[in-house]
């Protein structure tokens, strides 16, 4: 369980790193960039801290794929701004159904409020 955890915050790094070469190569806005990843974190920190394994979670992770094509190939600002928002909905959404099964009933809230504040 020790390296489980930190793993499960792999692709949250991952995706931001990709969204740091994007914002320094000049391919998405500062403001963009941050508002992406931040939404990412609020959903994938705490469910992967709570339930950082299982094929549950690797589909939540997979679902950062669409999100990190449509960054990396939408080069028209309002495209992206269509596309965007319903793949992050549809990313912290897996990432909270993921992690709801194995969490304890008290920290439900918490899952809860991460998907709230990353929509």
């Amino acid at each position: 369980m020790l390296v489980a955890r930190p793993l499960a915050l792999a692709p949250l790094f991952g995706f931001g790193a990709l969204v740091a070469v994007l914002v320094a190569a000049g391919e998405l806005p500062p403001g963009e960039g941050v508002w992406a990843v931040a939404a990412v974190a609020a959903a994938f920190a705490p469910s992967g801290w709570i339930a950082p394994g299982g094929w549950q979670r690797r589909l939540a992770e997979a679902t950062l794929l669409p999100l990190a094509y449509a960054l990396t190939l939408l080069g028209d600002a309002t495209l992206r701004r269509f596309a965007l928002p319903p793949l992050l909905v549809l990313a912290a959404w897996a990432a909270v159904a993921a992690a709801l099964p194995s969490a304890p009933a008290r920290l439900a809230p918490l899952l809860a409020a991460s998907l709230g504040v990353a929509v």
